[in-house]
């Protein structure tokens, strides 16, 4: 009797996850997406800096100032409210960051997304001279649902696990 019950509890709760994952994934693809990269380096001593992660925290705060929205918003030719900032974050292993930004057109938001970047490039040459921010490119996208997400992440655990074993 024990076997059913614990079935059927387990057949429940992966309908829960799978209508989750799918209500999930159904209205991300509503909207549209867009990267916008740029490289982030200090001049004189060449190297990644050790506080990059605090570069990134002032960045996102840059972009998500009323002001700034709005002067991304009327250059963009596009309402205040219609697109939103993602994600600011460094492209793996590089002195490349990223700004994601989402909204309801594919133009308008890498439109955004452009001007983001040109916005941080200007923050730095007038804040900061010693730190170079060079534009790279914009690009719309589509991000990754969680069970792409899952399939990379144990595609990439079995390549170190094979890498570690020495397969």
């Amino acid at each position: 009797m024990r076997k059913p019950r614990w079935f059927l509890i387990l057949a429940a709760l992966l309908a829960v996850c799978g209508t989750l994952l799918l209500a999930g994934s159904r209205s991300r693809r509503a909207a549209f997406h867009a990267r916008a990269r740029f490289k982030l380096e200090a001049k004189e001593t060449d190297f990644l800096p050790m506080f990059f992660q605090d570069q990134l925290t002032v960045i996102s705060n840059l972009l998500n100032t009323p002001g700034n929205r709005s002067i991304l918003a009327t250059t963009s030719k596009i309402d205040e409210k219609s697109f939103a900032l993602e994600r600011v974050g460094p492209v793996r292993s590089t002195r490349f960051v990223y700004v994601n930004y989402s909204g309801p057109e594919s133009n308008c938001v890498r439109s955004v997304a452009s001007n983001a970047a040109n916005l941080v490039i200007s923050f730095y040459a007038t804040n900061q001279p010693s730190w170079g921010v060079t534009f790279l490119d914009s690009e719309c996208f589509r991000p990754e649902s969680p069970w792409e997400r899952l399939q990379a992440s144990v595609a990439s655990f079995w390549q170190r696990s094979k890498a570690a074993v020495g397969w």
